[in-house]
């Protein structure tokens, strides 16, 4: 909020680098908790990135929302590096479509007192899970969720050879970086997170031994929308109060309610063009990002 005080021309020479920037996009078109202050907090930003001197941007998955977002000063002078370094290359991914097997295979290890990280897309099911298998090791178990109050060390080093239970608190900005490899369980019954969203929990432990997953998906519906330029036509005669008419809406000079297709409106519709997509199948999905990120994906089977 003090930077929207500052003047555009303080930015001039300043280098911005951004990472989990398209996990950043879609936190800005989406969340709820920034829809009162979204209007000041995007201008704010898009003054910063227009006006700096050097911008740099990173993710694991760069979209086309990424040059949606900073196409206002790129002036065609950009370059787009892509990393082909592959960090979970050959990490068994195994499926689980019976969540009794799924509980299982955490019990096993907690019983045989083997540390993990255990993801889940609700904070209701990390503290079910949690408060039901909590007893079954001599290791220390630690649930982190908006309720459970747990601070994150900056150290992320406290947590070895701990058993973590984690709701959607934990997406992006934590690194879980020890020698020694470790397992991870994810849980997804198709809550409110999108299958890019489950890729960045599952990614928090970067020296992976396995990762064991159990999805749902929600029964199938038909697609909302066949393309993207229906996405736009369909917001633009939505009347309903959104972070987008928020921040594409402006009184002109008689005081009438005027709306612009600006950038954000491009980064809101595209995000909800994608998130239609995702709500088909997270499952399929989910596993694709997997496999497109080196993971060897297979169904566990009897």
């Amino acid at each position: 909020m003090k930077y929207s005080r500052v003047p555009a021309e303080d930015f001039k020479n300043c280098i911005v680098y951004i990472d989990e920037i398209d996990s950043l996009i879609e936190t800005l078109t989406h969340s709820q908790i920034l829809t009162k202050d979204i209007k000041l907090v995007y201008s704010t930003l898009a003054k910063i990135v227009k006006n700096s001197k050097k911008l740099i941007v990173s993710d694991h998955n760069i979209t086309k929302n990424v040059f949606n977002f900073i196409q206002n000063r790129l002036k065609g002078e950009y370059f787009h590096v892509k990393n082909k370094f592959q960090k979970f290359e050959g990490v068994e991914a195994f499926q689980i479509k019976d969540e009794m097997r799924f509980k299982t295979a955490i019990e096993t290890k907690m019983k045989k007192d083997e540390p993990f990280f255990a993801g889940f897309d609700s904070a209701r099911n990390a503290s079910c899970y949690f408060y039901n298998m909590k007893d079954n090791t001599k290791l220390e178990c630690i649930l982190v969720t908006d309720e459970s109050k747990v601070v994150i060390p900056k150290n992320m080093s406290e947590w070895e050879g701990k058993c973590i239970y984690y709701s959607p608190k934990i997406e992006t900005g934590v690194d879980f970086n020890i020698d020694t490899k470790q397992s991870v369980f994810f849980h997804m019954k198709g809550e409110s997170i999108l299958p890019t969203s489950s890729f960045q929990m599952i990614a928090r432990t970067r020296n992976m031994k396995d990762l064991t997953y159990f999805c749902v998906d929600k029964k199938s519906k038909e697609y909302k929308y066949k393309d993207l330029d229906e996405v736009k036509q369909f917001m633009k005669n939505e009347q309903n109060v959104t972070n987008m008419y928020m921040t594409c809406s402006y009184l002109d000079v008689m005081d009438n309610l005027k709306f612009s297709e600006n950038s954000f409106f491009n980064l809101y519709c595209f995000n909800e063009y994608a998130k239609d997509i995702y709500e088909q199948n997270k499952t399929e999905h989910l596993k694709n990002i997997l496999y497109k990120n080196g993971f060897k994906c297979s169904e566990m089977v009897d």
